[in-house]
């Protein structure tokens, strides 16, 4: 009589069988659970830093978005836009940036986008504050909610 000749690789597979769950495993990340939408809804995740020098330092924005139609991720550049603006000037102080393409799940996800670097108004100030708005047109030309930052510090 043959016995199987890995007696120890059975044992190691029944051992490793757990009572874990596929979620506990790979958690899933808590996008809101909204009802389906043509149009792009996003948050903010985060900014930073809170204080920059004018002219040098690069600002970065984090938002999270869910899109019912899919078509909020960036599989080609340019496809969607991050408008930022800031709230100094709203009519000259707009950006409009575009995230790395990425062809990950298009129905929610995140994007950063950053600008290389702020300037003040008046020149002859030390510094000045700002928030910024942000919002996302998708390739449809959907534009989301528009969500604002906290309140940035622009030294001299």
């Amino acid at each position: 009589m043959k016995l199987f000749p890995y007696p120890w690789l059975v044992m190691c597979l029944f051992l490793s069988c757990g009572d874990e769950s596929v979620e506990e495993v790979y958690p899933v990340t808590n996008y809101p659970a909204e009802p389906y939408s043509d149009v792009p809804k996003i948050s903010l995740e985060n900014y930073f830093p809170d204080a920059v020098t004018a002219h040098r330092d690069k600002l970065t924005f984090s938002i999270r978005y869910i899109d019912g139609d899919q078509d909020s991720e960036a599989y080609t550049t340019g496809d969607v836009a991050i408008e930022l603006t800031d709230n100094r000037d709203k009519d000259k102080l707009v950006y409009n940036l575009y995230p790395e393409p990425r062809s990950v799940n298009a129905l929610f996800g995140d994007h950063t986008v950053s600008i290389a670097h702020t300037i003040l108004l008046d020149p002859t100030k030390a510094s000045e504050q700002t928030t910024f708005n942000l919002r996302l047109r998708d390739r449809a030309g959907n534009w989301s909610n528009s969500v604002r930052t906290g309140t940035v510090k622009i030294l001299r």
